[in-house]
């Protein structure tokens, strides 16, 4: 969900995803008003679907485009993420987060996947840990040069969502894996210039704009289509406006959502943690808080997720500069 380099609109689309997910998706669970996390559980479904599609997307763009051995690949996906996933997941398996206690370890290799019942919100994790293990994979036997090996990894590709199928129909594969795959392979092949070139298409845009009218309104014989073109068109319009916006803002807000990007995995990693110990500050008082209170608790969440990050890239970077020969 972090990446070490930035791009703009691509940190406006991550920060817009990461404050519904958290901000709004996860938000609802903990703030006592049936009637506002009703609404949104049962209108925003194809949101939550989209941001999640999108972050993955971003990040199969950031992690196709990188010509690195399969060693130094794995190596940099557990030092960046192996180790605040275990810190995150330890914290919830002492709360009762994992049920049975054994997800705890298949959601650390991405095992959970294949082995259900997942655990609530960290699935999403599991399923990257997926895509990366892959990663090395689908691009092998590419050439040298910068651009990507396209026909070769979707060829490979055809061949492991072929396999997540069948492993779906046998009743081990989270359909999750089969959702938001295709947006991790989609995100590998498409080139930066293809990218733009889509998202500043104002034809391309208006079609999809009325496209995605045209599938709210399908009748539900029809559903199965919505499901899968929704997220879609989703991803397309988040990218294009977060484009707009790159362009439009002030510098300053630019920085406001790069800052929101970079805290991104800290946040996502430790936001259940923050707002169940809340929680269990009701409890122990016997109050309820009102909404407002888990509002300004995002908040807090997002400065400390950014402030921890820092702190953990630089001990990352001391810890290389110690390994480096003198």
């Amino acid at each position: 969900m972090g990446s070490t380099k930035r791009v703009a609109f691509f940190d406006i689309a991550r920060a817009l995803s990461i404050l519904w997910i958290i901000g709004v998706w996860h938000w609802d669970d903990y703030i006592h008003i049936d009637a506002v996390s009703s609404f949104i559980a049962h209108n925003f479904n194809t949101v939550t679907t989209a941001t999640l599609a999108c972050f993955t997307f971003i990040s199969g763009f950031f992690l196709g485009k990188r010509k690195v051995s399969a060693g130094t690949f794995y190596m940099a996906r557990v030092k960046r993420i192996f180790l605040p996933l275990l810190v995150s997941c330890l914290i919830l398996l002492c709360v009762g987060w994992f049920r049975p206690p054994i997800q705890f370890l298949l959601t650390l290799t991405g095992l959970s996947c294949f082995f259900p019942p997942q655990a609530g919100t960290m699935w999403y994790i599991a399923t990257l840990i997926v895509f990366y293990a892959l990663t090395p994979l689908l691009l092998f036997g590419g050439n040298d040069s910068e651009k990507t090996n396209t026909a070769g990894v979707l060829f490979k590709s055809v061949i492991v969502f072929a396999l997540f199928c069948m492993l779906w129909k046998s009743g081990h594969c989270d359909r999750r894996v089969l959702m938001y795959f295709p947006y991790y392979v989609a995100g590998m092949c498409l080139s930066m210039d293809d990218v733009i070139a889509l998202i500043t298409d104002r034809l391309c845009i208006v079609a999809g704009v009325l496209l995605l009218a045209l599938l709210c309104f399908l009748p539900g014989d029809y559903e199965a289509i919505g499901r899968v073109l929704k997220p879609a068109i989703g991803v397309y319009l988040l990218l294009a406006i977060s484009y707009v916006m790159e362009h439009r803002l002030p510098q300053s807000a630019v920085r406001f959502f790069s800052a929101i990007a970079y805290a991104s995995m800290f946040a996502y990693l430790f936001h259940r943690e923050g707002y169940c110990s809340f929680v269990v500050l009701e409890n122990v008082l016997g109050v309820q808080f009102p909404a407002i209170v888990f509002s300004a608790l995002t908040v807090v969440i997002f400065v400390a997720s950014y402030y921890t990050q820092k702190l953990y890239d630089s001990f990352l970077k001391r810890i290389s500069e110690k390994r480096k020969p003198q």
